[in-house]
């Protein structure tokens, strides 16, 4: 928005767009709401009710993106820490990299997006999905940990950490 076109007395905080997009975007449905709520004396025409459910699913989108990023990752350390094969690792170790920087990326855009994950509801799913992919190698569902065994921070986000494999095999 240029400064031509931004009112004199913003009622929000114009820098709150660059700082956190999901926070932004609810702000935003939050001024539609109030302006919806005033629409008996000022209708212009505007969807408001609509246009409030497109902004919030711009915010649930992103936080399901990140979310997705975060399960893909673990779903490829589950593979390198459990599988005994020895192909495709090096493939898993590229997945678990580039879903890290994506994670990374849109909790750069949006920081209120790590406070908003339930990390166990995440993992419950990885490890369907690593499951699923580890039956071609015969690998038991109770060789994987009921609970989450990474830490966000220190191990699923983190540059470069991979887990020890369970059969001796390099990550």
């Amino acid at each position: 928005m240029t400064a031509k076109h931004r009112p004199v007395d913003p009622p929000f905080d114009d820098t709150l767009y660059e700082r956190d997009y999901v926070e932004w975007a609810e702000a935003q449905a939050e001024a539609v709401g109030r302006l919806r709520d005033l629409r008996p004396a000022a209708d212009v025409g505007i969807d408001h009710d609509n246009l409030i459910d497109e902004i919030l699913d711009m915010a649930r989108s992103w936080r399901h993106a990140y979310e997705s990023q975060i399960i893909q990752t673990m779903v490829h350390l589950l593979k390198l820490e459990h599988s005994p094969a020895r192909d495709p690792r090096l493939h898993w170790r590229s997945e678990v990299t580039n879903h890290r920087l994506q994670a990374r990326r849109r909790a750069a855009a949006a920081p209120s997006l790590r406070s908003r994950i339930d990390l166990r509801d995440l993992y419950a799913d990885a490890r369907k999905l690593a499951l699923i992919a580890l039956e071609q190698d015969a690998v038991p569902a109770s060789t994987l940990p009921a609970t989450c065994p990474y830490d966000l921070d220190t191990q699923i986000l983190a540059d470069g950490w991979f887990p020890g494999n369970r059969h001796g095999l390099l990550p």
